[in-house]
């Protein structure tokens, strides 16, 4: 049998191989840097400082940034295997019954920011607010209209990965890379059932429904981890 080639092996295959070799030169150049510095302490200690306090956060962030993208991974995937399997359980005579207006959060009760309020703060001083709050996603809005919503997975990975800028939601909206992630989510009539939700989820693959009145107006948001709780309950 010829041999495969790590090419030939599949990106999920890849990405492990590379996870595996930044977590291990992490690990040595860490070991390698302590040494060093703890060596010349005392002798050329100011130059082994530097060395040592620009390289250590580095590898840091590194290491995190690997952590927080396995870990993220498999937390998600075992929330959707458990969706999936209440929704199994459950059938279309359950789910036809409830209407999203009975289930929603409502919009006088939403944890929310206004992108004006918030444009011009860091991501940390975000971060801070929705741990003092205890939330893990925040909507942003304009008025009456959704624009994003923002995991606060999301907020610590491209704080790791900007150590050397201070971004602020205003710098963070505007990058590319998150567009797509911040902007996954779906609006429904507050009389929608809460089967064609169900189905809408599991086909675009989206974690957050904003629900709008008959004049187009925001009047509640409904999450997959509120349903799942639902479901759980039903």
């Amino acid at each position: 049998m010829a041999k495969v080639q790590f090419y030939e092996k599949g990106i999920s295959a890849n990405r492990n191989l590379i996870a595996l070799i930044i977590i291990s030169f992490t690990m040595v150049g860490i070991i390698l840097i302590s040494w060093f510095y703890f060596s010349k302490v005392g002798r050329d200690s100011e130059d082994a400082e530097k060395i040592f306090n620009t390289l250590i956060p580095l590898f840091a962030t590194w290491i995190g940034t690997v952590l927080a993208f396995y870990f993220g991974r498999e937390n998600f995937e075992a929330a959707s295997n458990r969706y999936e399997q209440m929704i199994d359980r459950l059938g279309p005579e359950v789910l036809d019954d409830v209407f999203v207006n009975q289930i929603m959060i409502s919009r006088e009760t939403m944890v929310s920011k206004q992108l004006a309020d918030i444009k011009n703060d860091s991501l940390k001083e975000i971060v801070n607010f929705m741990g003092s709050v205890e939330k893990k996603r925040l909507p942003i809005l304009d008025g009456d209209k959704a624009l994003y919503v923002i995991h606060k997975s999301t907020f610590t990975e491209a704080i790791a990965a900007n150590t050397n800028e201070d971004l602020t939601l205003e710098k963070f909206v505007a990058i590319d890379k998150y567009k797509p992630i911040i902007t996954s989510f779906i609006t429904m009539k507050e009389d929608s059932i809460l089967e064609d939700v169900v189905k809408r989820i599991a086909k675009e693959n989206i974690k957050d429904i904003f629900i709008l009145d008959s004049n187009e107006k925001l009047v509640g948001w409904l999450t997959d981890s509120l349903i799942l709780r639902f479901l759980k309950s039903t």
